[in-house]
């Protein structure tokens, strides 16, 4: 997947911004630039190292004051998009840094046009108090690209960036920023805050527990908004079994005689299916709200030192009226880029809102065997 992305930075795209830089600068030197970005390290550079790369060969060749540049690569920004837009915020990290004023308008202006939540992050490390206050500002905007900027910029886990591990040990410098988009229209910034909320979690579970938990539990009617923000951020609690987290979003306790007829194949083929089985009954009134979850404990490979590889997926989740659902699922075998498998002994459990209700191992073979073992 990251060679696809980095396939973006490709032999036309930097052309044509070569071209684009001449049409606004008569004297930009565009073979010399263009030869000098595909040096002898480009094939083995990453993709954030391209974007700095062109950045870097942008600011030798274009040799304008910094104020003067912007005003270059503002109107040429506009033909781009995708991963080879960030070359344009990457540039104000890199040389707008004593200038912090006209770079938030400059990482404003570009953000629209990708985004600017990496190189926001200089100036968070430089001017952490003026730029906290220029993300607040931004999360009062009209345009939802600064809204998602405000949250995104500062998460302090955001991939691809490195950890700000001072906004992680000081969960409340963002407050006043999440305070003014916990309800907010745009789902694209919505998922940007849950996101935010989300990297809290790992670490300061207590505070955004807290924070959940006021924008929930309150005399007035909660927006659904709000609802889909808590829901998303607590993914990573919730699939920990953190009972908190299940009790905010309303899960209930859950007894172990509500499982019944737990069934579960005690063997797969490589490459096959893994298929299991149960029906969950509750006599004297419905199901309920009811989050359906199975983990499985992978075999590691023989050439390593035994790890743990347990892995949780969803199965379902929903408010059921009925007394009685039967259910009948398949897990794949299938080796992915994020996983592969290895054969041997492996486990599973049944997880029903955040309670493991029933177990099983099974084999992972290169055969395939059919022995359905009921396992209680």
């Amino acid at each position: 997947m990251a060679e696809n992305l980095k396939e973006q930075f490709n032999p036309q795209t930097v052309e044509r911004l070569a071209y684009a830089l001449q049409q606004q600068a008569a004297d930009f030197p565009a073979r010399d630039f263009t030869q000098s970005v595909f040096d002898d390290d480009w094939s083995e550079k990453s993709l954030m190292q391209r974007v700095a790369h062109v950045s870097q060969m942008l600011h030798r060749y274009l040799d304008q004051p910094y104020a003067e540049a912007l005003k270059t690569l503002q109107p040429v920004s506009q033909a781009f998009g995708g991963l080879f837009h960030l070359v344009f915020p990457d540039y104000v990290a890199r040389y707008g840094l004593d200038e912090p004023a006209l770079s938030f308008e400059a990482l404003g202006f570009f953000t629209r046009g990708s985004t600017s939540e990496f190189a926001i992050r200089t100036f968070l490390q430089r001017y952490p108090q003026q730029t906290l206050e220029q993300m607040q500002r931004w999360a009062r905007s009209d345009d939802e690209h600064l809204r998602r900027l405000a949250s995104e910029g500062v998460r302090p886990r955001l991939p691809w960036a490195a950890n700000l591990a001072w906004v992680e040990a000081q969960p409340a410098l963002i407050e006043p920023i999440i305070e003014l988009l916990k309800a907010d229209s745009s789902g694209y910034v919505r998922k940007s805050v849950a996101n935010l909320l989300n990297d809290f979690s790992k670490r300061q579970s207590d505070w955004m527990l807290g924070i959940l938990a006021g924008w929930l539990q309150t005399d007035d009617r909660v927006p659904a908004a709000t609802r889909w923000i808590a829901k998303h951020a607590l993914r990573t609690l919730l699939k920990q079994g953190e009972r908190r987290a299940l009790q905010l979003m309303g899960y209930p306790e859950v007894a172990f005689d509500l499982l019944q007829a737990w069934q579960c194949a005690s063997t797969v083929k490589m490459a096959g299916q893994l298929d299991f089985s149960f029906v969950l009954r509750s006599p004297n009134r419905p199901l309920g709200l009811i989050r359906l979850e199975y983990a499985i404990d992978f075999a590691s490979s023989p050439k390593v030192k035994r790890r743990a590889r347990r892995k949780v997926f969803k199965i379902a989740e929903g408010d059921y009226a009925q007394s009685l659902k039967r259910f009948e699922c398949q897990h794949a075998f299938k080796d992915l880029t994020t996983r592969k498998h290895y054969p041997g002994a492996h486990s599973i459990e049944l997880i029903v809102n955040g309670k493991v209700l029933a177990a099983a191992e099974f084999n992972l073979i290169s055969q395939t065997v059919t022995d359905l073992t009921g396992v209680r």
